[in-house]
């Protein structure tokens, strides 16, 4: 039974769906750069100075070490917004399912009041016509 609010709900529910979408993807974006992360900090702890050899070597190794503390700052500062990120779709994706679950409610109530006014004209009608067949026998 459609009424003023079904095409309400259809909207919230699309916007929820999107919300959970963008989530969704949040979260695998994070959980992405956790692996990265996870990986830097991997090769970071197995990579060891030379204990000998030419000075190349170790200034190799060092610009290597310093490349890595980079990759794993820009991550992790990417970590940091995507965090917030999740935070806020998590927020917003709260709001609106509860607006959801209110408009949901508000077409359900809708539904039940246009059902006892149904069920009051089908009674009175009935009435009428029992009235009627009354009248006719006598």
């Amino acid at each position: 039974m459609n009424n003023k609010f079904s095409q309400i709900v259809k909207v919230k529910e699309e916007e929820l769906n999107k919300i959970e979408m963008s989530l969704a993807k949040s979260k695998a974006t994070f959980r992405e750069l956790s692996r990265s992360m996870d990986a830097i900090n991997t090769e970071l702890n197995m990579s060891q100075f030379p204990k000998s050899g030419s000075s190349s070597k170790i200034k190799s190794t060092i610009e290597q070490q310093k490349l890595l503390r980079s990759q794993k700052d820009k991550i992790k500062e990417k970590m940091l917004l995507i965090q917030k990120e999740i935070v806020h779709f998590e927020f917003k994706y709260k709001k609106a399912y509860v607006e959801l679950e209110k408009v949901k409610y508000m077409e359900k109530e809708e539904i039940q009041k246009e059902l006892k006014n149904l069920k009051k004209k089908e009674s009175k009608e009935l009435d009428e016509l029992g009235n009627m067949r009354r009248s006719s026998m006598r």
